[in-house]
């Protein structure tokens, strides 16, 4: 059962006229609780019982009696067996038949709406017909109700009849026609202290959902919109304390005059959620709003005490504003744009992402077309007047954006772009985004009955030295603690890497949480204390972020010790070694997000950008003149070019420019060019391999970086691991190393791996950025331009 609307509905309009209730209990009930003063009422209605009972629905209501009564709660079920005998008592009913009773007390426990006055105090209860109950419940509704009590003398007179502009959904049913009393829609009259009337319920319509929808069949890696200007930005320096602050002086200067009444529930078609911040619960948010609205107050000379407005635009920055970067990942500061983006809705699994082109990227080419709007509001919506704008109002110097699907997309589904880092797990995505923005999501994979494939992987953590594997309800207590340690373990490696810059101690210190675990003390009644071992899979959210932290660690040490000690051979190979443990690492974090990729498709941007870094590290290392310390008969840098490499297994980058091989690519499709590709790099990294990894004690316990089936067949974390404290590089390896001769096939298959991850890595950002995006460009420089990159 379900009611809709039968008519199209702005937000903040009547849905219904009063509904006067069916039955109610308020303040002091006539039995021994204000459910059963209500049933007893329902009760008094029939002028003649059912012919048969209990019966799903009375009077159109639903009760709910057998799910009630097959409750494992023995408090609900003590509630309706006494609650039922009282009521039939009350009634001169002392049989033993009492379903009839059982039946209306489930309708009101089922049904029955809690009574508030003005300032939230409870009076009590009240059961609505069928135009009130056969609303249902949703976390994100679309439609609130307020009371109208007789006792609120101050509560205007309707100028108009509010209409019913609600009816229920298939209006095609026969309910059982029993004969009811005859109902006086008049407010009921009921005595106690003082005369009150039972509030009259009325619906109200609240804040639409804003989305995009496309309006075409779209096909993966198309623009859906062109370049859009932004309505207010704050790039670089701001001229008040925070970019926000920026961002919304320049929006508050766009108002012709101030909007007659504050706050909006949106501003410029944009939603301000101006009442969610300011009853959050943290209090540095309510602290910002308020010390950030008497900033712009006074920087718009406006010294009064009224900063609604104020509040009112700085919500609606905080909400709205995305993070503008630069093509290196680096942050330039915030941009607010119209609603054809702003309206663009969160998904943990996004079919769209976006791009910006930015004025000082002077060598991004131009459009060889206009791309057309692709996608368009959902429904009829009209929330923004064009008066409330100053003419001209978006700036062609800020910062543009560009949508672009990353998946198919058919006509009129919703368009998704991502508020967050996907390769976080569901509980972190989901703290973030309420946080952020207030809301909680809902999407595919976060509703999913049990967590996806992706998301158990995320956060998979395996627990060793324990008799017994099945966790009792405190040992996941213990399980949630011991993640707060190693995510607490991990933030403070990393904090004192780019803070004491110290690779050195930062590369131990992951490698000793990915190789040992992270060890806690359990408490147990009789056997005393014991140690559990918690140990991070090779693909959980932390071990990423270890990896992508030891690959710069790595590549950091390596380069401090050839600053500080050039002239030694010695440096040179642990430097080498360093550089290798590097881009080893480099290349597993690819693979292992590519693993990922395979399953959410979603996360193809993170791929592009993990795969291309691969690459060019690979390249870098092929090319390093570190090689002629350790091949007798070394190859020089020159040979080390695409125009003179040729891969036997595959004709994808034979003799092809990185723009060339991306049009090609486009026209063969994703499946066909991931498989060709992946199965020459899956080749190619058996060959080099153990050559990367070899000396480094962590990277040895991975067995392939590229193809993790091997993952599933183990069945603990701890066979991935190894249980040596060593450090990684000793000087007893190094010196084993120096008489282990490299060949030139093994730097000439590392320069072959990583122009294959290259590729790779440019195809899927054509399909996120376009053909000629900044990635696909820089890829192009660090393929040809190899005279920079010998070291």
């Amino acid at each position: 059962m379900k009611m809709v609307a039968k008519e199209d509905i702005e937000e903040g309009q009547d849905l219904t006229p009063p509904l006067s209730p069916l039955s109610y209990s308020l303040q002091n009930s006539i039995l021994s609780s204000a459910d059963l003063s209500a049933a007893f009422r329902l009760l008094s209605l029939f002028q003649s019982p059912p012919s048969t009972c209990p019966q799903p629905r009375l009077f159109g209501l639903l009760t709910n009696r057998d799910k009630l009564l097959s409750s494992e709660e023995p408090d609900v079920l003590l509630k309706i067996r006494d609650g039922a005998r009282e009521l039939a008592k009350a009634r001169g009913n002392f049989s033993d038949d009492v379903v009839l009773e059982e039946a209306v007390l489930c309708l009101v426990m089922t049904n029955a709406v809690d009574v508030q006055d003005k300032s939230g105090r409870s009076l009590g209860i009240a059961v609505y017909d069928k135009e009130f109950s056969w609303i249902n419940h949703s976390c994100s509704p679309n439609a609130c109700y307020r009371f109208l009590l007789s006792e609120t003398n101050n509560t205007p007179a309707f100028h108009y009849q509010p209409k019913m502009r609600i009816v229920p959904h298939g209006w095609q049913l026969n309910f059982l026609t029993w004969k009811a009393y005859q109902l006086n829609f008049l407010p009921i009259k009921w005595q106690s202290e003082t005369e009150q009337s039972l509030g009259r319920v009325q619906l109200r319509g609240i804040e639409m959902e804003m989305k995009m929808v496309a309006k075409e069949d779209i096909e993966e890696g198309q623009d859906l919109t062109p370049p859009l200007s932004p309505l207010s930005y704050s790039l670089h320096n701001s001229f008040l304390s925070s970019a926000d602050l920026s961002a919304a002086f320049r929006f508050l200067s766009l108002f012709q005059s101030p909007p007659s009444t504050c706050p909006q529930p949106r501003l410029f078609g944009l939603l301000t959620n101006r009442d969610k911040l300011l009853s959050s619960e943290e209090p540095d948010v309510l602290l910002k709003i308020r010390d950030g609205a008497r900033e712009l107050a006074k920087a718009r000379g406006n010294f009064s005490d009224d900063v609604v407005l104020e509040e009112a635009v700085l919500c609606l920055v905080m909400t709205n504003a995305v993070d503008v970067r630069d093509k290196s990942g680096r942050s330039l500061g915030i941009a607010v744009y119209d609603k054809e983006f702003s309206w663009i809705n969160h998904s943990c699994s996004p079919n769209a992402c976006y791009r910006f082109l930015l004025s000082e990227t002077n060598n991004t080419p131009a459009f060889h077309y206009q791309p057309k709007m692709r996608i368009v509001p959902h429904g009829k919506i009209d929330v923004c007047s064009s008066s409330e704008l100053a003419q001209g109002c978006e700036t062609d110097d800020g910062p543009r954006i560009v949508v672009r699907s990353i998946k198919r997309i058919k006509k009129g589904e919703e368009v998704t772009v991502a508020y967050t880092d996907l390769l976080q797990p569901k509980e972190m995505r989901q703290a973030e985004l309420w946080s952020k923005y207030q809301f909680v999501c809902c999407c595919r994979r976060c509703t999913a009955s049990l967590p996806t494939y992706v998301d158990q992987l995320l956060e998979e953590i395996s627990v060793s030295n324990m008799e017994f594997m099945n966790l009792s309800s405190d040992d996941n207590l213990l399980m949630d603690e011991a993640d707060k340690k190693l995510n607490d373990y991990m933030d403070e490696a990393v904090t004192e890497y780019l803070s004491a810059d110290d690779p050195e101690s930062c590369c131990k210190k992951l490698e000793n949480l990915l190789t040992q675990g992270l060890q806690v003390e359990k408490l147990e009644s009789k056997a005393g204390k014991s140690q559990l071992n918690f140990r991070l899979h090779p693909l959980n959210h932390l071990s990423l972020n270890a990896y992508t932290t030891l690959a710069s660690a790595y590549k950091v040490w390596s380069i401090d010790l050839l600053t500080l000690c050039s002239d030694t051979d010695g440096h040179h190979w642990e430097a080498f070694n360093m550089s290798r443990s590097s881009v080893a690492y480099s290349l597993l974090l690819a693979g292992a997000t590519d693993h990922l990729f395979r399953s959410e498709s979603s996360l193809i941007a993170s791929a592009a950008n993990f795969w291309a870094n691969a690459g060019e590290s690979l390249l870098t290392l092929a090319r390093s003149s570190a090689w002629n310390l350790i091949v007798k008969s070394g190859l020089s840098a020159s040979k080390f070019s695409l125009q003179k490499s040729k891969c036997c297994n595959c004709s994808l980058i034979d003799r092809l420019e990185v723009d060339s091989f991306i049009r090609q690519a486009q026209s063969a499709g994703l499946k066909n060019i991931s498989n060709e590709l992946l199965d020459c790099i899956s080749n190619l990294t058996g060959k080099v391999w153990s050559s990367l990894i070899h000396g480094c004690l962590h990277l040895q316990v991975i067995k392939d970086p590229i193809n993790f089936s091997w993952i599933d067949k183990s069945t603990n974390v701890s066979d991935f691991c190894t249980h040596s404290n060593k450090s990684c590089w000793t000087a007893e390896i190094i010196s084993r190393q120096k008489s282990e001769r490299y060949t030139n096939e093994e730097r000439v298959n590392i320069f072959l791996l990583g122009v294959h991850c290259l590729f790779y890595g440019g195809y899927l950002a054509s399909i996120c950025y376009g053909e000629y995006s900044h990635l696909a460009s820089h890829l192009q420089n660090v393929l040809y331009d190899e005279d920079n990159s010998i070291q």
